[in-house]
């Protein structure tokens, strides 16, 4: 029986070059899964090894005791579950505190029912004749313009008895539109100068002021103010932009604070309403609007608000309260703690000053510029190029007054998207509450006016149809709030660590402890790997004579460049 021996030389058999592509291909494919399960089984044995050197050395808790070797294996079993259960129960624990601490990141509580309200401003105080058009004035523009443009004179009287739709959007002729438009271009009128020349004077109004129990002169605690009730007039109002008035000193101009409660320490005063020179006014009553506001707010719709009727004494009781963010508010984000501090964000238009209301009302006068291309006039002017709403805009104003009025309840996209998809629900507008505010609310008491049981008798006499508004604190304290972090960055930290000391035992050190192991780890893997790939295959290969006898295609396979004989 013929033996055959196998000769393994370096001598490499000349082959065409169709046979060598395809033995290398085939040569390729051992090599690399030699590398592979080198690789494999290498980086098995090192992973193995350094786990049971971190169980040994570890100070966590339990983790020993499943890889000494002096424990059984039920042990083992019974350890491995406590550690898990622990290692459960802490990441779940932290979940919880991590979402307190981002759904609830603040908290507020009473700091004192005992402020004394001489530390917060006395609100400012709008009044606003329910008339818009003051009859005397009206009559004699109208004269002025019907001589200066030969128009009617009850055509042009016609005309300014539509001037309310530009407060109170109501549907006219538009044809009466564009004509009243025209008439008003032509006699070099703006809306704007046109309501403010025809509004009921603020000395007619206001008849007599005391201000802390001192007579002082109408003129001035009040000044000209613009609202969303028209043409106004503004006590303790510092929230102008475009200034109508200027203060004429320094006392003028400061803020008013009340030292007191009571009817004497407030403000008192005797109203004018004016029946007589009704002419156009936005309601079908008699009156005169007050509206009570932050000296820093635009007088919009949305607050406390007061009607006096003639001949009525009207108590407007204040309360107040004021609510204070800590400083450690500020490390929270404004997504998690929904609220502005005042020097975050700037509202330039309607206040020097960021307050919720004034964002509102930007946000009102963005969405009117964008559906309607104009503003109305009692809002204050982006600047100079901004367009005034006239007449003809009126049906515009008319269809997107209910959205302007309300918010949409979902998201707080960018000023951008002023609508929601479906308008009907309201605009939506990047506005957040303030983190430091105070509000105030109002007890109104209303009584029939006896003018000869009042102190000054003689001017109520004079002034037929008056009324007597009072305002004032109902006590020289209010409740003051204290919002604060509910849970700082530290108390999370603080946190985390109890939690992970109580199921685990562990700490700082058992963190560097795992980052420690896991680098050797990544370190020992790639040594034995680049170790690896740099060994050189052997070129000779010596094969014992007892192997079996394979064929030449065979043996080429296993070990390329043989070359074989029979012996």
């Amino acid at each position: 029986m013929k033996r055959v021996r196998y000769l393994v030389t370096s001598k490499p058999k000349i082959i065409s070059a169709r046979e060598k592509g395809w033995r290398s291909r085939r040569r390729a494919i051992p090599w690399l899964r030699r590398f592979r399960s080198v690789r494999g089984a290498a980086r098995s044995t090192l992973l193995h090894d350094h786990l049971r050197l971190f169980a040994e050395e570890t100070t966590l808790h339990g983790f020993r005791y499943m890889a000494s070797p002096k424990s059984w294996f039920a042990e083992r079993l019974l350890w491995a579950a406590v550690c898990i259960v622990c290692i459960t129960v802490a990441v779940i624990m932290m979940k919880i505190v991590w979402n307190r601490f981002n759904e609830s990141p603040t908290v507020t509580n009473v700091e004192t029912t005992n402020y004394p309200i001489w530390n917060i401003p006395f609100p400012a105080v709008t009044l606003c004749n329910n008339n818009k058009v003051y009859q005397p004035a009206a009559i004699k523009l109208a004269e002025n313009l019907s001589t200066q443009l030969h128009l009617n004179y009850s055509v042009v009287l016609e005309v300014l008895r539509m001037l309310p739709a530009l407060i109170n959007p109501r549907k006219i002729d538009l044809q009466q539109a564009h004509m009243a438009q025209d008439m008003l271009f032509r006699a070099g009128y703006n809306i704007t100068d046109l309501m403010l020349e025809l509004a009921p004077p603020c000395e007619e109004i206001l008849v007599k002021c005391i201000w802390q129990d001192a007579e002082s002169n109408c003129s001035d605690l009040f000044q000209v103010s613009k609202s969303v009730l028209g043409v106004c007039c503004s006590f303790n109002y510092h929230g102008i932009d475009e200034k109508l008035r200027i203060a004429k000193d320094e006392e003028e101009a400061r803020i008013h604070y009340a030292y007191g409660a009571g009817r004497h320490a407030g403000l008192t005063v005797v109203l004018n309403t004016g029946q007589l020179e009704y002419f156009a006014p936005l309601d079908p009553l008699y009156g005169i609007r007050a509206v009570f506001h932050d000296p820093d707010d635009f007088p919009d719709a949305g607050l406390q608000m007061a009607l006096i009727e003639p001949q009525r004494l009207v108590s407007v009781m204040l309360e107040a309260q004021v609510v204070e963010s800590m400083s450690d508010v500020r490390w929270i984000s404004v997504q998690n703690r929904q609220c502005w501090f005042d020097d975050e964000v700037a509202v330039v238009h309607t206040s020097p000053k960021y307050s919720y209301y004034n964002c509102l009302t930007e946000c009102r006068m963005k969405a009117f510029q964008d559906k309607c291309g104009c503003i109305p006039f009692f809002y204050p002017l982006f600047n100079d190029s901004s367009h005034v709403c006239t007449l003809q805009d009126t049906e515009c104003l008319r269809q997107y007054r209910r959205m302007t009025t309300g918010l949409h309840p979902s998201g707080r996209p960018a000023f951008g998207e002023i609508f929601s998809k479906n308008e009907t629900e309201g605009m939506n507008c990047t506005c957040l509450p303030q983190c430091t505010d105070m509000s105030y609310s109002i007890i109104t008491e209303i009584a029939v006016l006896e003018p000869k049981f009042v102190k000054f008798e003689s001017v109520l006499k004079q002034v037929s149809n008056s009324s007597i508004m009072s305002v004032f604190f109902r006590d020289i304290t209010c409740m003051k709030y204290a919002r604060d972090a509910y849970m700082t960055w530290d108390a999370v930290f603080a946190t985390f660590g109890g939690i992970f000391g109580l199921c685990m035992g562990g700490s700082i050190i058992s963190i560097f402890e795992i980052i420690y192991r896991i680098f050797l780890l990544v370190i020992a893997t790639t040594k034995t790997l680049l170790r690896r790939c740099k060994q050189k295959p052997r070129e000779n290969i010596v094969v014992p004579w007892n192997i079996k006898a394979l064929p030449p295609h065979h043996a080429e396979l296993l070990f390329p460049g043989i070359r074989h004989k029979n012996i």
